[in-house]
């Protein structure tokens, strides 16, 4: 008879077993087994700074301790991570056990600590092969040298064993092989601490806590402060429990905290208790088991009842329309604010970030410098630009012709991101009005005489400035300026006045031979035409080469690239599944798969890697040449373009699951009961 429980399938019988014995490791496989469960981890060296740091505050909640955890990160002179508490400490007897013992652990019968696994104590094996432990509890200082033997098998030596005055405590040394990984990890890993639980190098760590918005136990991140503060600005979602930040995948908790229910520009972490989640053992994931499931739910339900009161309470607070539309802009990274921004009213008024004017509203055009008046209708302004605004008043429809000229210096000089042209001084309408924080009113007057002052400074600079140059790029050079005599100079020579860097590194990776010069919003393109009218338009020299590359394919590479074309709908979401299904492709006898699985492995050739490059640059993407050759290769591509997902429906659920490699005697059994129509098949 089988009976299950939610996690586990138990098998009971009524025959009595002849004989019983103690499954165990062979002393012949101790070094491949040792090795195993050492190199768990994708990222060793975040694995050992996890492992030695959270054992170390563990320690010191043991001990009742308010010290920081003390991490020294390896450099040129000393190539050594050091981490150190004022815990418990151990007795020689513990080092020993919990050292060298793989599955020795102290954590199981608590609930305040993580870990229990027993492995984490013998991390420093997967980035080296010796680590030093000093340990010290009730006046006996012992110091250990855990090593690698020939074999590969650890062994375990007490170097001292002494009295000693030194306080309880353990002190972990591991040489690092690399050591810009392990400052790497961290700056992501230590992130997650709370404040003035952890000094790096002698320095409070910055802390996560420290920036965003804390609305019970969640804590949200905007991109800007994750890329300063955690190093990353890819939104993701993570559980953090006892210090250390767990990565959610989209399929735990059934997408409950994916991005598209608001969260995609928000970096979130939810704050758990000890026990409250299920982790892998490597420590580095979460296992989507029903204790995660329910504890994802259950926080995702609290938050999103929290949120709403807290924004609500904010709002309510404040004294004016202006300052309730600019709370909802400062917490646009709540996801109830993003998706139900237009149900908030602040006394009666219903709130946004937006409101259009009916008064012109002129802005500056940072890419052509200069002053430009928007299309008619579209006088609307933000609560971000209101706070750089300048009003000028008395302004009537005969004279906001004038007022317009001469305004560039002005905005430039004083910072201001738009203009308000009114008549009356005590102009409102809904949320903005002249007495807004950060809008600058100036009479029609005072405004021609601060015009006229700015003129004066924006043309001083420019009569000492020394001869014009231009910016240039070329194949194979850095960016460097010349003058127009230098360009004359020049055989050939193209030019753009878009100047983000995607153009810079779309005329590199082009290898593109003519050079470009990249105007600057005070550099007027008409006016380097008449200077130079030999030079050509950027797009057009860009044609020229993205032709010459077309041209140079050769039919294999064109092959490939039909064949590339022919999965492009699932090269991306359905490559981790041929991933998945590759080693054991033998024991799947559905034909369609081993076909697809041969397609994502031709997608992942360098022909097809040059044309997804090169279909992700706008430059070329929108050149003739490039739209011609995408549309022959569709063309050619032709037939059945479905992947695993939109045939095999199932599959979906495995995808994003760490742990679908265990679930793959069901995937096969699976894929080999479902007939599907045959992959077409890939081009040599």
């Amino acid at each position: 008879m089988i009976s299950s429980t939610l996690d586990r399938i138990a098998v009971q019988t009524n025959t009595s077993a002849t004989e019983t014995r103690v499954m165990g490791i062979h002393a012949e496989a101790l070094a491949a087994v040792t090795d195993s469960m050492t190199n768990l981890y994708s990222n060793p060296h975040l694995a050992v700074l996890r492992e030695y740091s959270t054992n170390a505050w563990d320690a010191i909640i043991a001990a009742g301790s308010t010290s920081p955890v003390r991490v020294s990160l390896p450099d040129e002179l000393d190539p050594r991570l050091v981490v150190s508490d004022d815990g418990i400490g151990m007795s020689k007897d513990e080092v020993l056990t919990f050292f060298s013992q793989y599955g020795a652990s102290n954590k199981r019968d608590v609930n305040t600590q993580v870990g229990s696994f027993g492995f984490g104590c013998k991390a420093a094996f997967a980035i080296a092969d010796q680590f030093v432990v000093t340990a010290v509890r009730d006046r006996y200082r012992t110091v250990a040298l855990f090593a690698r033997n020939s074999e590969g098998i650890g062994t375990a030596s007490i170097m001292s064993h002494q009295p000693t005055e030194a306080a309880n405590g353990v002190e972990v040394a591991v040489p690092v092989n690399d050591t810009d990984a392990m400052c790497a990890a961290a700056t992501t890993f230590f992130a997650a601490w709370e404040p003035g639980t952890v000094e790096v190098d002698g320095e409070e760590f910055r802390s996560l806590s420290t920036v965003g918005v804390r609305i019970g136990d969640v804590r949200l991140l905007s991109q800007k402060e994750a890329e300063v503060v955690v190093g990353s600005s890819n939104c993701r979602t993570h559980v953090v429990m006892g210090n250390v930040s767990y990565p959610v995948a989209p399929a735990d908790a059934d997408g409950c905290w994916n991005y598209p229910d608001g969260f995609y520009n928000t970096h979130t972490y939810i704050y758990a208790g000890i026990g409250d989640v299920d982790i892998v053992p490597s420590r580095e994931g979460l296992r989507n088991t029903a204790r995660t499931k329910a504890f994802l739910r259950a926080a995702r339900q609290r938050f999103d009842a929290e949120s709403m009161r807290y924004v609500e309470a904010l709002i309510a607070a404040c004294p004016t329309w202006y300052d309730a539309a600019a709370i909802l802009y400062r917490h646009d990274i709540v996801p109830c604010v993003t998706m139900k921004r237009n149900t908030f009213t602040w006394r009666g008024h219903r709130l946004n970030v937006h409101t259009s004017l009916d008064v012109p509203v002129l802005r500056l055009d940072a890419n052509k410098g200069r002053i430009a008046k928007p299309a008619d209708g579209d006088n609307i302004i933000s609560v971000v630009s209101a706070q750089n605004t300048l009003a000028i008043t008395g302004v009537t429809p005969d004279t906001e012709r004038s007022v317009r000229l001469g305004l560039r210096a002005l905005c430039v000089q004083e910072g201001f991101t738009a203009v308000v042209l009114c008549e009356r001084a005590d102009y409102t309408h809904e949320w903005f009005t002249l007495t807004n924080p950060g809008v600058t009113v100036m009479t029609l007057a005072e405004c021609k005489a601060a015009r006229k002052a700015a003129l004066k400074v924006d043309a001083s600079p420019r009569a000492s400035s020394g001869p014009l140059t231009y910016r240039v790029v070329a194949r194979g050079c850095a960016t460097q300026d010349m003058s127009l005599a230098e360009l004359r100079a020049l055989p050939v020579l193209a030019h753009t006045d878009m100047h983000s860097q995607h153009v810079l590194d779309t005329v590199r990776e082009l290898e593109c031979d003519t050079p470009v010069v990249v105007l600057t919003s005070r550099q007027s393109a008409d006016v380097f035409r008449r200077r130079l009218p030999a030079a050509r338009p950027l797009t057009a020299v860009l044609s020229q080469c993205t032709a010459a590359i077309i041209a140079a394919f050769t039919p294999a590479q064109v092959a490939e690239m039909t064949a590339a074309r022919r999965v492009s709908v699932f090269t991306t979401n359905d490559t981790r599944i041929a991933r998945l299904l590759r080693p054991v492709l033998g024991s799947i006898t559905n034909p369609v798969v081993a076909g697809l699985v041969d397609a994502c492995t031709t997608a992942d050739s360098p022909a097809t890697e040059r044309l997804r490059l090169l279909s992700s640059t706008p430059l070329v993407r929108m050149s003739a040449p490039w739209m011609a050759f995408e549309a022959t290769l569709t063309a050619a591509a032709g037939g059945d373009q479905r992947g695993f997902i939109a045939r095999f429906p199932l599959l979906e659920a495995v995808r994003y699951d760490s742990g679908a490699s265990e679930k793959l005697p069901h995937i096969v059994a699976y894929l080999n009961a479902v007939t599907s129509q045959p992959v077409l098949a890939v081009a040599a």
